[in-house]
């Protein structure tokens, strides 16, 4: 594994991923307005914290109230192609490297990297989705079921393990997604499944890491002031930009073993 390149990838991926967030954020609560009950834009919170440190997810909440309020349908337009925009352009410094780390040379031509970019940035847009809807069904079903069934604990209990469970799944699935259209080679999902467990697995346990590690021992605020919250978003996305360098060297060295080529 080249570790320069992996460290100088998660930079280079981070600032995409920085550039394109807010823009992004701001359309995703703007279409978050359309659910019943604005459920989800009164606990923003309760998504972002599937993801990202809860910190951080505060922090996000409060980007998102303090932005969504005078937000109007112009701005939205220019954030929305905008961020499409950053998103492409990330997506695209995504393929290059994955194929960075096969070393394959590109061989689609321009309309087609644009296309497949948008595919992904779509293909994303729609994975934000899911813990949302994660929370809008757990929020529903526990309102409507009968009270004597409510008030059972071990049924709480399993929901919410069940709905971590699947988020799980959901992150590994969105490693597999990148592994499996990025590179321009063609691939199967047993080749790319090594990969995206191991990421998977990393993202979850290192943001559990990052966020006991932030209530416990940091205080960036002594050190950054007001930018804490972003040096720490950054350096969250830095690993997430590592991971996805790091399963595809994963899936590499599997592929060696086997013989494949």
């Amino acid at each position: 594994m080249d570790l320069n390149r992996l460290t100088d990838g998660a930079a280079l991926l981070s600032y995409y991923f920085i550039l394109s967030l807010f823009p992004a954020l701001l359309i995703i609560f703007s279409l978050f307005a359309l659910l019943p009950d604005n459920f989800i834009l009164q606990n923003e919170s309760s998504w972002f914290m599937y993801y990202v440190p809860e910190s951080l997810a505060g922090f996000l909440s409060n980007f998102l109230k303090s932005t969504g309020k005078g937000s109007s349908f112009a701005i939205l337009s220019v954030s929305s192609v905008f961020a499409l925009w950053t998103i492409c352009n990330g997506m695209l410094a995504i393929i290059r490297q994955i194929n960075g780390v096969y070393r394959l040379t590109e061989t689609r031509n321009f309309f087609q990297l644009r296309i497949l970019a948008l595919f992904m940035s779509f293909s994303i847009g729609a994975f934000i989705f899911i813990p949302a809807l994660l929370v809008l069904v757990e929020h529903y079903f526990l309102a409507y079921i009968p009270l004597p069934i409510s008030n059972w604990a071990d049924l709480i209990l399993s929901l919410k393990s069940a709905k971590y469970l699947m988020l799980s799944l959901f992150i590994a699935l969105f490693f597999a997604f990148i592994y499996k259209v990025a590179p321009c080679k063609k691939t199967t999902f047993k080749k790319i499944i090594p990969g995206s467990i191991i990421s998977a697995a990393l993202l979850l346990s290192l943001t559990g890491l990052l966020e006991y590690y932030l209530e416990n021992y940091a205080d960036y605020t002594k050190v950054y002031g007001g930018l804490a919250m972003v040096i720490i978003l950054l350096l969250w996305l830095y690993l997430l930009g590592a991971l996805l360098i790091f399963g595809a060297e994963v899936n590499k060295f599997f592929s060696k073993l086997k013989g494949d080529k």
